[in-house]
């Protein structure tokens, strides 16, 4: 007994006080819920039936949840960022994340409507948004960041200096 307990107190004090940047925060929390969510009805999409079209709606309704979640959130890059670089980092973040909202609405009606070519061609545009995202937006394993700035089209001019 003596011999299990050190090693269970050490391991949960060491998580406890483990570097932030290691702990999974609720952004990392949701965008795991829209990825699951993501697989399972894609998977589902590939012989879909008329009878799990609820299943598959209340899928998309798990994915809009979290991603409205995840808008309302800073990824933990652009806690790294100089404020303007990070505001501006985070004004294109939002406006990426209203596209993939509506884009889940165009998904949900395809699938009320048992549109199912229109359905999966959307579940690929889903998959391309959260691949771009995840470039622009999340660091890379390693420490090896990228170009952090949002794409020419979304830029925002700086805020003022304060």
């Amino acid at each position: 007994m003596k011999s299990l307990f050190l090693p269970v107190v050490l391991g949960l004090t060491l998580s406890l006080f483990a570097a932030p940047s290691l702990r999974a925060t609720e952004l990392d929390k949701s965008m795991k819920l829209i990825g699951g969510a993501c697989k399972e009805l894609m998977d589902d999409l590939k012989q879909p039936k008329e009878s799990d079209k609820d299943k598959y709606l209340a899928l998309t309704t798990t994915i809009k949840e979290q991603a409205k979640i995840s808008r309302e959130r800073t990824p933990k890059l652009a806690q790294t960022l100089p404020a303007d670089q990070r505001d501006a980092m985070v004004q294109g973040y939002q406006k990426d994340m209203d596209k993939f909202i509506a884009d889940i609405d165009s998904l949900s009606a395809a699938l009320k409507d048992a549109k199912w070519d229109d359905a999966r061609a959307l579940m690929n545009t889903l998959g391309q948004d959260m691949t771009a995202g995840h470039k622009q937006y999340r660091a890379h394993k390693g420490g090896k960041d990228h170009d952090h700035a949002p794409a020419a089209t979304d830029a925002q001019p700086a805020p003022a200096a304060q």
